[in-house]
C-alpha cells in the first residue's frame, strides 16, 4: 500500500484529477445517482 501511495505522489495533479473524473464517471455507470 505504501508503495502504490508513493507512485501516486509521482503523478501530476492534473492527471491525478483526470483519473478521479474517469473513475468516478465510471463507477457512474454502475451506480447511478
Amino acid at each position: 500500500m505504501g508503495d502504490a501511495f508513493g507512485e501516486m505522489m509521482k503523478i501530476p495533479q492534473d492527471v491525478v484529477g483526470a483519473i478521479v473524473d474517469l473513475t468516478q464517471s465510471f463507477f457512474g455507470i454502475f451506480k447511478p445517482s
